[in-house]
């Protein structure tokens, strides 16, 4: 099959060992209301089944793209989504995790949302799957992000929010024009945040809009990037993203961040007990315990 018209719509792919779960990925793609999309999936040396169903998908439809590092390599995750974005051609961008999936009007409410409040992007509910799905700890995020952005505004600016905790759970729900992604710099502090590091770049300008419809499944799965580490690690892993953003904010300290200009006199353990506070304002205390004990493998 043909795109009707010129994709509007690059949906960026990283894939790495999700032979199980790519198939259903891009079926939800291919089921979108809207046809005017592209599929770039972008191959970081899976050494399963991976790349044999994405080749028998590209053969079927021409709106799929399939590339991979020379040789085959793995270079992780900054590359790969680095690759993907070099190859855009729509006026939007959305990704979608290789084990997550989409609903079939999900670019479409998307897309209408975003014409409507005039933002640069939008994030939307989630809803949850997979076999660890009821006990990865996520849920009190996912509910907490939506009990506080839906009363928000057509548009918002979030970057005071992001500089404590991600409040976009997963490159799964967000869309941005592509533009907001053209100067984002994709080597982060900390690979694993690399989403986190993306969107506080973005929010340094651009504006933001909340969906109130779960339009993306999130799997989660005892494979999942993101998933158990020990307390150092975390420790370690916050004190790099504290540092890297106490330089970077005299650069993003525009008219719109002007509340966080005393951001980088904070001593670390300082922004520690803030961080913690906001994630438990957005998970609610239980909430925080439950997840906090999840990340580290012993619930």
């Amino acid at each position: 099959m043909n795109a009707a018209e010129p994709s509007e719509v690059s949906v960026v792919m990283a894939s790495y060992n999700h032979g199980h779960f790519i198939a259903a990925a891009i079926e939800s793609v291919l089921a979108q209301s809207v046809p005017n999309w592209e599929l770039i999936i972008v191959d970081d040396g899976s050494t399963d089944s991976s790349q044999g169903i994405i080749q028998r998908y590209t053969e079927k439809d021409t709106r799929l793209r399939f590339f991979q590092h020379p040789y085959g390599a793995n270079r992780g995750l900054p590359a790969t989504l680095r690759l993907g974005l070099d190859n855009v051609r729509g006026r939007y961008v959305a990704f979608l995790e290789s084990d997550d999936a989409w609903r079939s009007n999900c670019l479409e409410k998307r897309l209408l949302r975003l014409r409507e409040s005039g933002a640069d992007a939008v994030f939307n509910h989630i809803e949850l799957m997979g076999d660890e799905a009821g006990k990865a700890g996520d849920l009190p995020l996912v509910e907490g992000v939506r009990e506080r952005f839906r009363r928000y505004p057509a548009n918002f600016y979030l970057g005071d929010k992001l500089f404590f905790v991600n409040v976009v759970p997963t490159f799964s729900c967000i869309m941005l024009k592509a533009e907001a992604l053209a100067e984002a710099a994709l080597i982060p502090p900390v690979s694993r945040w690399l989403d986190w590091w993306l969107w506080l770049q973005v929010a340094a300008t651009g504006r933001f809009t909340y969906l109130d419809e779960s339009c993306t499944f999130w799997r989660r799965h005892g494979m999942s990037y993101n998933r158990k580490r020990d307390v150092r690690d975390y420790f370690n892993d916050s004190k790099a993203m504290w540092r890297a953003m106490r330089q970077a904010i005299p650069q993003w300290n525009g008219g719109r961040l002007q509340g966080l200009r005393s951001l980088p006199a904070l001593p670390f353990y300082f922004y520690l007990l803030l961080r913690l506070g906001h994630m438990a304002g957005m998970n609610g205390p239980m909430g925080l315990t439950r997840r906090i004990l999840s990340k580290f493998g012993f619930a």
